[in-house]
């Protein structure tokens, strides 16, 4: 057997499991046991993160339809710089790591599409711009969770120092034209983008709601503490942010770190979210699996010595 059909062989195998694992699941939420969950997840998504996600999407047509204003032509030149990433990529960067996921990921899928960014600068791009909003981070972790803004400032700063370092060693050699500034106008149509955003919201929901229902059950049956964390931070970062936080097994410390790798990472909820807009146009997901992996450990890692130093 050669190695391309092993891999077909190996990928049928994790697809069948897969399926397996998602019936029994979608099977015990049907049944009732975790029905309660995915109502928490849709009214959390209904209530906290559409509101957000919903205008920024609406905004960010108009972004990448009308590109960037002329004043910030020296940011666009360090943007190129650092990340070997076209000019048209600072849009996306900036909404992306302010607004949160998966504001970054509609806006790089929009500027491939149009054809502002190269397919490995949109796959690069696509996990850099894919982080959790400033708020969420510093109000809803730090503040709300903790109870302690200076832990949501740290953690904010871990992620973007872990995302900066990523885009560095993941830089590519940037073309000729990445410095040009012609501003690129397409036709934008306001009730297109409404209908998009909603239709968007719809993934949105719905890939919350069954994470929920997920993890919730996960929580419920899993009582060996180590494998509910790693599952917990690699599924959906909110549910594993509150494990961590309320959990009294680990040094407060530890369970800082778990947050910060979470917060990066993201979770394989968060990468479902980013696929409504990816899938559609033609990304792969691989570069931003890799490097978004990355970005968690070296979230974890930066906060420790952040936190560290500061205590």
């Amino acid at each position: 057997m050669t190695v391309s059909e092993r891999g077909k062989t190996a990928k049928k195998e994790i697809g069948s499991l897969l399926i397996l694992s998602m019936t029994v699941l979608i099977g015990i939420m049907i049944s009732g046991e975790g029905g309660e969950y995915v109502q928490d997840g849709m009214r959390l998504a209904v209530e906290c993160v559409i509101p957000t996600a919903l205008p920024f999407m609406i905004i960010a047509d108009l972004y990448v339809c009308y590109g960037h204003p002329d004043n910030i032509r020296l940011l666009k030149k360090v943007f190129t710089i650092l990340f070997g990433i076209s000019a048209h990529g600072l849009a996306p960067f900036i909404c992306g790591n302010i607004g949160g996921f998966p504001i970054g990921a509609k806006m790089t899928a929009d500027s491939y599409t149009m054809g502002l960014l190269t397919r490995d600068e949109a796959e690069r791009l696509l996990a850099l711009c894919n982080n959790p909003s400033c708020a969420f981070i510093v109000g809803g972790v730090g503040l709300g969770i903790y109870q302690d803004i200076r832990i949501g400032f740290l953690l904010f700063a871990s992620v973007h120092i872990a995302t900066v370092i990523c885009g560095l060693v993941t830089r590519r050699k940037p073309t000729k034209n990445h410095f040009s500034n012609v501003t690129i106008k397409q036709n934008y149509s306001f009730v297109s983008s409404v209908k998009n955003a909603g239709l968007s919201s719809i993934g949105i929901i719905s890939f919350v709601s069954i994470f929920s229902g997920i993890n919730g059950i996960i929580k419920k049956r899993i009582k060996y503490a180590p494998l509910l964390y790693l599952i917990s931070s690699l599924s959906e970062v909110t549910n594993a942010v509150k494990i961590f936080a309320t959990s009294s097994s680990i040094p407060h410390s530890f369970a800082l770190s778990l947050t910060a790798f979470s917060l990066g990472f993201g979770g394989i909820c968060v990468a479902l979210q980013s696929s409504v807009f990816t899938s559609s146009a033609g990304l792969g997901m691989r570069k931003y699996f890799l490097i978004k992996l990355s970005e968690g450990i070296l979230s974890a890692s930066v906060f420790s010595i952040l936190f560290t130093a500061i205590k």
